[in-house]
């Protein structure tokens, strides 16, 4: 019985999250600040162990940051970014290649913008990608030699996202030859 209770309940918040996940598409921001409860579960299960949930986590994740007032809004909160890019970046590094490609593809909808950044833009993605981890460079770098065409392509797609900061383009320039 209380497995039944419990698949039930995953059931109907994983539909909840792709509900918002779909509203988050128009308005991430008003989504984020509106309801907080729906961003907290979606941390909550973002490490979870329960792979179908933690893939869903991933993907809104993505979606909530792919839009600049939903980068403002998500990361806003010092913690709550620590928070964010260390579950992604335990995914990225996980072994289970599905969770490592969804992860590095929410990755490039979080570090993309559709124009030059602004100053602010640039400056609150850098404080995004410093706590991906120690050295995201060298991490994404190894991720683009491995002979997994569908994790190198994902890691081309989060470069091609980055490719459009300087500090980023410095980075790749320090790390040179290492692809």
């Amino acid at each position: 019985m209380v497995l039944i209770v419990l698949f039930i309940f995953d059931f109907l918040f994983t539909g909840v999250i792709k509900f918002f996940g779909t509203l988050a598409q128009s308005d991430p921001a008003g989504v984020i600040d509106q309801c907080p409860v729906f961003l907290h579960y979606v941390l909550s299960i973002l490490n979870c162990g329960e792979l179908p949930l933690m893939n869903v986590a991933i993907e809104t994740l993505g979606i909530l940051g792919h839009i600049e007032d939903g980068k403002k809004a998500l990361f806003a909160d010092s913690t709550r970014t620590s928070d964010i890019m260390g579950g992604l970046c335990r995914h990225v590094q996980s072994t289970v290649v599905d969770s490592r490609e969804r992860a590095l593809d929410s990755l490039a909808l979080i570090f993309w913008v559709a124009d030059p950044p602004t100053e602010e833009m640039s400056e609150l993605v850098k404080g995004v990608y410093v706590k991906l981890t120690l050295q995201p460079i060298d991490m994404l770098m190894n991720i683009a030699k491995q002979p997994f065409q569908g994790l190198r392509c994902r890691a081309l797609k989060v470069f091609q996202s980055l490719a459009k900061y300087k500090w980023a383009q410095q980075d790749m320039i320090d790390c040179a030859g290492k692809l």
